[in-house]
């Protein structure tokens, strides 16, 4: 399983904060990673490098190794740069950058220093992967640059392989037999990482099929999965996952990053189902079951987490006839928060264990807040977008007999406010006594949840909400005192008709 792809910070991941005051990140979707400076430098060999961890950053803190002649300075090693190559993408090459400089400005090297890529699994293209610093390094700082947009050092490089935390930068130094001793500094060393962006010849936009496939759920998992509601039995119900990533790719307010990563990721996973040996018979199979789009189902359950992606396969194999998926495929994530007790390691933001909102308060503590408060998945979905919700808030059902305004409520900070009671009661005794007036709330319920959070979380934003409220509250109450009377008399005709009815009875009984 493969994750799409992850960014540094408290931020979500790629190109189209969940709400922007809680999750922010830089898109590196095209065709460079920009530069990056490494997290980690570690020494390798003999003769250590002192201060290694100076090398991460252009500061003018060093580096720095005394060699005599004929000595070794083992090397430095740059890794856990942090890249977030997109899923897809196919690598170009390399580029690293190292600023350094020595006591006397002669370089008495052979072999020169020398730059060389580690892939995860140690292989490092031998010599022919070697980029060598030939240059004499001058008293005073100076940058070389090896490699190069179309370099790939003799290795085969993929986006895993980059992405991953393993991957590293060796820079080392070795003196010659003669000369004078002599003292090298290295300020900083970078990495760029060149490469072509996937390619979607007919992508499928997200939010034209995510409905469908929430309605999908239920008969796919009963056909294929005993009608279970928690394939990777992670507590939380995947129609709450699903639920979020909708919230996602059909917000307008939803991060361009988050949105984009779950795109890329649910394309790429239909692409991969294309490849499968099995995938006509897992069509004719789910057909038969009655689910209308069953890879589009199968793309984003892919893309929710890895746990999900194992269930997925799992199912599908254990059916009569058994489905075996073995594709590769792309799940979500992003960095964690830092939260007190410790962050997660990572973060599936439509986990269970995921933090959608960055409140650190994870998805599923946030669907049993808002179950245990008699809450609906439109109230998870905005206590899970909201970093200044975390579910436990008291909640207004929309359509019951308690139900508030959404975007009120979060325009005045609470469902208690009087001003909530009067819009209630104009839905209740009002709106919702046609059919027009019935289908303006239902849509109103639909689209809200996204504005609500955003109101939510900007208070300049609440204070123009309250404020184009008092006109639509002042005609509220003139029509609902206007049909107080009208009320009164029609309850007493009700009256008088059940009273009359009740003498005609009795009358035709003797």
């Amino acid at each position: 399983m493969m994750p799409l792809l992850r960014c540094t910070g408290a931020g979500t991941v790629l190109r189209v904060v969940m709400l922007a005051a809680a999750l922010a990140c830089s898109s590196v979707y095209g065709d460079t990673t920009g530069s990056r400076s490494p997290g980690t430098v570690a020494n390798g060999g003999a003769d250590p490098w002192t201060s290694p961890d100076n090398a991460k950053l252009s500061d003018d803190e060093y580096a720095s190794n005394s060699l005599a002649p004929g000595e070794s300075g083992g090397s430095l090693d740059a890794s856990n740069f942090g890249f977030t190559v997109p899923l897809g993408a196919t690598i170009t090459g390399v580029q690293v950058t190292v600023e350094r400089h020595s006591a006397t400005g002669n370089l008495q090297s052979n072999p020169a220093p020398f730059a060389q890529l580690v892939k995860p699994d140690g292989n490092r293209g031998g010599i022919e992967g070697w980029r060598l610093d030939g240059d004499n390094w001058g008293t005073e700082d100076s940058v070389v640059v090896l490699g190069g947009p179309g370099d790939l050092w003799a290795l085969d490089l993929t986006r895993d392989e980059i992405n991953d935390p393993a991957f590293t930068v060796v820079y080392s130094v070795t003196t010659s037999l003669v000369g004078d001793p002599d003292e090298y500094f290295v300020d900083a060393i970078t990495a760029e990482v060149f490469f072509d962006p996937p390619l979607f010849v007919d992508p499928v936009e997200p939010c034209d099929t995510i409905g469908r496939a929430i309605e999908d759920y239920p008969a796919f998992s009963a056909a294929f999965a005993g009608g279970t509601n928690d394939l990777d039995a992670d507590e939380l119900p995947d129609s709450a996952s699903l639920a979020l990533m909708e919230a996602v790719v059909c917000d307008p307010f939803a991060a361009e990053s988050m949105s984009a990563a779950l795109f890329d990721a649910y394309n790429v996973n239909l692409i991969v189902l294309e490849g499968e040996a099995d995938l006509s018979v897992l069509d004719s199979e789910a057909a038969a079951a009655g689910v209308q789009d069953v890879r589009s189902l199968v793309a984003f359950l892919a893309a929710g987490s890895a746990s999900l992606e194992a269930a997925v396969k799992d199912a599908l194999a254990m059916s009569d006839p058994p489905i075996m998926l073995t594709g590769d495929y792309g799940a979500v994530t992003s960095a964690v928060a830092e939260c007190e007790p410790p962050a997660r390691a990572t973060n599936e933001p439509f986990s269970a264990t995921g933090d959608l909102d960055g409140d650190c308060t994870d998805n599923l503590t946030e669907y049993n807040n808002v179950i245990a408060q008699g809450g609906v998945m439109s109230d998870f979905v905005i206590a899970a977008t909201s970093p200044g919700l975390d579910g436990s808030e008291p909640i207004r059902t929309p359509g019951g007999p308690s139900g508030g305004c959404l975007i009120a409520t979060a325009a005045y900070g609470t469902p208690l406010a009087a001003e909530i009671d009067t819009l209630r009661a104009l839905r209740d005794g009002i709106l919702l006594r046609g059919a027009l007036g019935t289908a303006f709330v239902d849509t109103y319920y639909r689209v809200s949840p996204p504005i609500a959070r955003r109101v939510a979380d900007n208070s300049a934003l609440a204070a123009i909400v309250r404020y184009a409220l008092i006109p639509v509250l002042f005609l509220a109450e003139l029509v609902l005192e206007a049909l107080q009377p009208a009320a009164y008399a029609l309850a007493a005709l009700i009256l008088l008709a059940t009273f009359q009815g009740r003498r005609r009875r009795k009358a035709r009984a003797r």
